[in-house]
This record gives structure tokens, sequence and C-alpha cells, in this order.
């Protein structure tokens, strides 16, 4: 019996290997993918425009700013990178991955998303009308502290910190993307360009992108709540639960960033007129 029992823990902790190996290599591709749209965009000027608020003495100010789609593209590569680093490292059994599933506590799995899930958060903010830089710190620090949250309710398991730790992460997580929807709300409805009489809105995938990534946020918190809920649940399944959750979020992020940003046609300034030289137009390009 003692011999089954090895056999079977041993055969999940090398399916556990396995997945996080598939995982790597999904997220290589991913960061493949991004570095091949940055070369073929390298020579377009791929604006990505967003509107925003401010609101000074009672008046409500309409605000943009612009941001070059390489920069966002430097951030898929960057947090696709790292998961990809991490994963690769728990697939060949580096930093003692295994001893840490059996502890039931994957503090190297917190330190990934507090770096990844903030780059993410980021590039939504870049996306969805959040522009003023002060917000967009206040929201990335809110999520990396929820994802510092995550593993102190891990360690403590069972206790009343994990208790309070739970109720604060939510919190972080709901507060940030209140701020983030209501900004974009604010962008869908459209704004006029002050040089100009034209009015844009940001581009039709930006709804469809809050929308699946609020979903799966939320999803690693619910995670999280049925392990506390069940605690004799085995933490292979809780890990396994994590990680397909960690690849189907970036690879919607990659995939729906990289399909707004390439698969449009060449855009053109929106204040631009028929007296413009057709080679200046095309320097001036938004989403």
């Amino acid at each position: 019996m003692a011999f089954i029992k090895y056999s079977k823990k041993k055969n999940i902790y090398y399916k556990m290997l396995s997945l996080n190996l598939c995982v790597a290599i999904i997220q290589t591709l991913l960061c493949l993918a991004a570095v091949v749209a940055i070369s073929l965009k390298s020579e377009d000027k791929n604006d990505l425009m967003i509107s925003s608020r401010d609101l000074q003495v009672n008046n409500e100010i309409t605000t943009y700013a612009t941001y070059d789609s390489n920069v966002i593209l430097g951030l898929l590569i960057a947090f696709t990178a790292v998961t990809a680093l991490f994963h690769y490292a728990y697939s060949f059994n580096w930093w003692g991955y295994k001893n840490r599933l059996k502890k039931k506590n994957n503090s190297l799995r917190w330190i990934e998303y507090s770096i990844t899930a903030t780059v993410m958060i980021v590039i939504i903010c870049f996306a969805s009308g959040t522009v003023e830089l002060n917000v967009q710190i206040l929201i990335a620090v809110m999520i990396a502290s929820s994802m510092i949250l995550g593993d102190i309710i891990e360690k403590t398991m069972g206790t009343q910190v994990a208790k309070i730790g739970t109720f604060l992460g939510w919190f972080l997580v709901l507060g940030a993307w209140a701020i983030i929807i209501k900004n974009y709300e604010f962008a869908a409805r459209g704004f006029t360009l002050p040089q100009c009489d034209k009015k844009i809105t940001p581009p039709s995938f930006v709804a469809y992108l809050v929308i699946i990534l609020v979903v799966f946020y939320t999803s690693f918190g619910f995670v999280q709540l049925y392990q506390i809920c069940r605690p004799k649940t085995k933490y292979e399944h809780i890990e396994k639960a994590y990680s397909i959750l960690s690849v189907l979020s970036k690879t919607a992020l990659v995939s729906i960033m990289l399909w707004g940003i390439l698969s449009r046609a060449q855009a053109i300034d929106p204040c631009a007129t028929e007296s413009y030289d057709s080679t200046e137009v095309a320097l001036e390009a938004t989403i």
C-alpha cells in the first residue's frame, strides 16, 4: 500500500512538471509572436489613442494620451518571458518546486504573479482609458499587493489572518477593476480631439479584453476561496488550477492585443484632410 501511494504521488508530481513545461512552451511562443509583431510594425507609427477625464473645479475636462503600440508589445514580451522563465524552472524542479508542493505553498508563483499580473493590468489600463500616470501606478500597486496577500493567505491557511487577507485581496482587485471599468465607460462614449472637430472612440476589441480579463482575474480569487472552504483539497489540484488559469488569461490578453494591433488596416490621422500629402497622412496611425 505504501508503494502504491508513493507511486501515485510520484505520478501526480510528474504530471505537474509536464503541465508546467506545456505552459512554459506556450508562453515562449506568445513571447516570440509579440517579438515578430514588433518587427512587422517597426516601419509604421502605430499609436493607441486613449481618452479619459479630469475633474477640475466641478468642470469635466476631457484629456487623452497616445501610446506607441511598440510599448504595449514590449510589455507583452516582458510578462510572457517572465512567465515562461518561472514555468521552465518548475518543470525542471529548480528552486525547490517539489518541496514547495509538499509544503502546500508555492511562494514563487505569487512572486511571478506580482510581476506578470501587474504588467498585464498596466497594459489593460493603456488600452481601456486609464491614462493618468498616478492612477496607473495606484492600480499596479493594488494588484501587486493582492498577489502578495495571496502568498500570505496560503501560508496562514485556516487562520484569522487568511480570512482578513482574503477580504483585503478581493477589495484590492475589485477596486482596481472598478477604476478601469469606470474610465473605460467614459472613453467608450467617445471624445472630440482638441485640434479638430472629429470624435473618436476606443477600438471594439477593448470591450472584449476588459470583460474576459475581469473574469480571469476574479477566477484566481475563487480558486483560493475554494481552497479556504475545502482545506482538505489536494494542493496539486490547486496548483493545476492556477497554472491553467494563468496560461488562459495570458494567452487571451496577448491574442486580443496582437489581433487588435495587427489586424487593422492602415489607419489615418483622425484630423487629416484631403489637402494633406498622402505620405504625411500615413505617418500618423491610430487604432
